[in-house]
């Protein structure tokens, strides 16, 4: 048998998940259709802008590899689906473009329908732990619902915790199946990785100034000196304020006229991706919200499982069969299969391998039966 490189991808034995449609929005805003819900409790960690991280100070290392895992609850009988999976794909590519310049790049291992009612209506204060048998193991776990909540308050998104080294988080299908939204994704997993808001208050009431007594950058506002100072741009005298782009015009300039705590007028970042501002505006992280990303994505032990390595090799010891259960082979470069024994897959094993590029060498037989599944996808997200 000759050595076969996948370029492109191969399916057996796949099934597509039925799609249904969607319910209407609760609300049409051209911002944020609702606020984030995502409650930091733990104590702040500083991070210096210009620090390297542990991993990165090594050639060829960048860029983190995240691996994914999508997963659309419905009702119980399927009916009332959170999402299409178009939607999710939309985020999901978004996301991959808004990272890939800090050295941050994902490969999606799948996508899945969950069957609940009572997980398409997920309350993020006290229901947290009813994701856990959901959770797919060695993934970034993303969850969207038909009604997301805090309490009473509808909300648009939640990592749960920032970070999140659980490594997961809810979206809201107002949101994800708005049109306009490009970032809902990228904002929580920003939040799981790290990154407040940029309003934020809760490490204290930031200041404009980046030198002389003012400066508070790196121990107030969200402890990052290279995003402004943000008063949040939304109009908080709105009865629905919260929600609403009021002062971003459609220039995606700030028009509001606050001032800090030291008389300067506020002038936010309109188009950071962890602000409030209106949609079309936001589209980027800054330098120093990716070294803060980076930080944590090497310094935190619990995300290590999420990240695939450099290249990797299956089986690593011995013939190996697979006959049931889910596996995933996952490489950020190359992932090569059957170099040193025979690999097999057969009856109702589901195995997906993810990489730049994937070889198959002799030895390597795909054989699934009922219920089973062999993916084997060229990533394009880590250049």
């Amino acid at each position: 048998m000759k050595k076969l490189v996948i370029i492109g991808w191969l399916m057996s034995c796949f099934t597509a998940v039925a799609q249904t449609p969607e319910m209407p929005r609760p609300f049409g805003f051209p911002g944020r259709s609702f606020s984030c819900g995502t409650k930091p409790r733990s104590a702040p960690v500083k991070v210096a802008e210009n620090g390297q991280d542990r991993l990165a100070r090594k050639a060829g290392v960048l860029p983190y590899c995240i691996k994914v895992y999508l997963t659309v609850f419905a009702d119980n009988d399927g009916s009332n689906r959170a999402s299409t999976d178009a939607d999710q794909l939309r985020h999901f590519n978004a996301m991959v473009s808004q990272y890939a310049p800090h050295g941050i790049c994902f490969v999606l291992l799948g996508l899945r329908q969950i069957n609940n009612s009572d997980l398409n209506i997920q309350d993020t204060d006290d229901e947290e732990a009813e994701l856990e048998p959901y959770l797919i193991p060695g993934a970034f776990n993303i969850f969207t619902h038909a009604v997301l909540l805090s309490g009473s308050q509808a909300i648009g998104g939640s990592a749960y915790d920032i970070p999140n080294t659980g490594a997961y988080a809810s979206l809201v299908r107002g949101n994800i199946s708005n049109p306009q939204d490009f970032n809902t994704m990228a904002h929580e997993v920003g939040h799981a990785l790290g990154l407040y808001h940029t309003f934020t208050t809760s490490n204290g009431v930031e200041n404009v100034a980046r030198s002389g007594s003012c400066k508070d950058c790196e121990d107030d506002g969200d402890l990052l000196c290279d995003t402004p100072a943000d008063p949040d741009q939304q109009n908080s005298n709105n009865l629905l304020g919260s929600y609403l782009a009021a002062n971003t015009n459609a220039a995606c300039i700030y028009t509001g006229n606050r001032v800090d705590d030291c008389g300067v007028m506020f002038a936010p970042a309109t188009n950071n991706i962890m602000s409030y501002g209106s949609n079309p505006c936001i589209t980027q992280f800054t330098a120093g919200q990716g070294t803060r990303m980076r930080y944590f994505l090497a310094n935190e032990s619990d995300f290590a499982s999420i990240l695939a390595p450099e290249s990797s090799f299956a089986p690593v010891l011995g013939a190996t069969l697979y006959t049931s259960g889910t596996l995933f082979e996952v490489a950020r470069d190359i992932l090569t299969v059957g170099e040193f024994s025979p690999y097999q897959v057969g009856q109702s094993a589901t195995i997906g391998m993810h990489a730049k590029r994937v070889v198959l060498k002799p030895g390597v037989r795909f054989s699934p039966g009922t219920g089973g599944r062999v993916q084997v996808t060229a990533n394009p997200n880590c250049n």
